[in-house]
């Protein structure tokens, strides 16, 4: 009798909360998994501003593709990679983990949303703090919000995209700009 009142109140939360039941067990999968990634991401952006004296201070950042991007996203970066070296272009300037160029003492705050996509994907909201307040060198605590598509591959939830908010509110939806899509666009550039 009390698991049947448990599941009907997680169901009539579910259903007030906006999440399908369809989507419950996923969205608490996706949510765990999102926590975790962006959890180390920006513990270790933080060890990197700590160790800007030292020689290979971005060595501790430089495996985060490979490490929580999917296989698409890794080959796709590789190709814009290749193409800058061998054009001595410019492709990247801003850096898609935090949309920004600089970082301070980065920290994790929150899974703002989770949201299902048509092609079953899940766009995921995250909040993160990029500066910690300074109020010495008048610098003020700096949250941001940046959203990224999740597949699933390898048993696990990985990032195929990195999305840039569509509005001033920081909303995004499916059609917001794409740091997948621009890779794709410089790629067949001649």
């Amino acid at each position: 009798m009390k698991k049947n009142i448990y599941v009907a109140i997680l169901l009539v939360g579910m259903l007030f909360s906006g999440i399908p039941a369809c989507h419950a067990q996923e969205y608490k999968a996706i949510k765990k998994r999102a926590t975790e990634i962006f959890t180390d991401v920006y513990n270790k952006y933080a060890i990197c501003n700590k160790n800007m004296d030292s020689p290979n201070p971005y060595g501790v950042i430089s495996s985060l593709d490979d490490q929580y991007c999917s296989k698409d996203w890794n080959k796709t970066l590789r190709a814009v990679q290749k193409k800058v070296e061998k054009t001595d272009g410019i492709f990247f300037e801003a850096d898609y983990w935090i949309e920004a160029q600089d970082f301070g003492d980065t920290k994790f705050r929150r899974i703002v949303d989770v949201k299902p996509l048509k092609d079953g994907s899940y766009l995921v909201s995250v909040e993160f703090r990029l500066f910690e307040g300074d109020p010495a060198n008048n610098i003020s605590d700096h949250d941001q919000t940046i959203h990224v598509k999740l597949v699933k591959e390898r048993g696990n939830w990985y990032i195929d995209d990195f999305l840039t908010s569509s509005d001033d509110d920081g909303n995004v939806d499916e059609n917001a700009s794409s740091w997948k899509q621009e890779m794709l666009n410089y790629l067949s550039e001649e």
